[in-house]
């Protein structure tokens, strides 16, 4: 898929005009991942965000164990092509929220999160559409986290 094209189809850059898009193409670049490898882990510092072209991701959360000081990890969502991941790039304190994880081959969009702050800063257009499609990405990892939550607590019945 063409590079213009896949970011328009996102729900980070949704909205965003041909000449709007070319600022922030400027800011991309292609990465490839093997399975089981870990694009970026719970708690680090946040330089890019993410736009899935193929693939899938497991996005993950350290929970600590009430018995040991280990942890085990567990899976609030996976990402698949289109989506966006590695949001908290975008938002203060710039620091991993989850771990993403391949649970395939992957191909991504990688965004310099730096270089796009700048932009939205500069730009109150760019800033006001990627701000809605950042709701729009949020929005949607806690309806998924939501939905896990219930499924697990749910009463038997």
């Amino acid at each position: 898929m063409e590079l213009h094209e896949a970011l328009s189809k996102s729900k980070l850059f949704a909205g965003l005009s041909q000449a709007e898009l070319d600022r922030v193409v400027k800011l991309c670049t292609g990465r490839e991942y093997q399975p089981q490898t870990m694009v970026f882990d719970e708690g680090g510092a946040a330089k890019e965000v993410y736009l899935l072209e193929q693939g899938r991701v497991a996005l993950e959360m350290k929970v600590p164990s009430i018995s040991s000081a280990a942890h085990r990890r567990a899976t609030v969502d996976i990402a698949s092509e289109g989506d966006v991941f590695g949001w908290s790039a975008l938002v203060e304190p710039y620091t991993y929220t989850l771990s993403a994880i391949c649970l395939e081959k992957v191909k991504a969009i990688a965004l310099d999160a730096a270089g796009l702050r700048d932009l939205l800063e500069q730009n109150e257009r760019i800033g006001y559409q990627v701000s809605k499609g950042l709701v729009r990405v949020v929005s949607s990892r806690l309806t998924s986290a939501l939905h896990l939550l219930i499924g697990e607590r749910a009463w038997p019945g």
